[in-house]
């Protein structure tokens, strides 16, 4: 039977390569750059620009409503309208009493907009 392990080896072996797999791991994350040595770090990711401006529900026109996320020529029309029959929006929730507007819709500019 030369050449072939009993299940008791076989099992030492694998306890014996996975310790050995989480000690290197564990050696890899504690590793520290050398002294003196420079690096860079930088990371990307997309936000809305700071100079972007509020738009106030209030008293923007079609355009500047379009040019929030989720809002197209329709209910553009459908925010001022709601506007002109019940006057000025209290809050920017009060765009969910328009038709179209949900809370999916809202969440997509709601960081954009301001009712004074």
């Amino acid at each position: 039977m030369a050449g072939k392990f009993t299940k008791t080896e076989r099992f030492l072996l694998l306890l014996a390569a996975v310790f050995l797999t989480a000690l290197a791991a564990l050696y890899l994350l504690t590793l520290k750059p050398a002294a003196g040595s420079d690096y860079t770090v930088t990371a990307q990711y997309q936000t809305e620009s700071p100079q972007e401006d509020l738009v106030n529900i209030n008293t923007a026109d079609q355009e500047e409503l379009e040019a929030l996320s989720g809002i197209g020529p329709a209910l553009a029309r459908r925010i001022i309208e709601h506007r002109e029959v019940n006057g000025p929006f209290q809050s920017v929730d009060g765009l969910l009493k328009v038709s179209g507007i949900g809370e999916g819709t809202l969440a997509k500019f709601r960081r954009r907009v301001t009712v004074g």
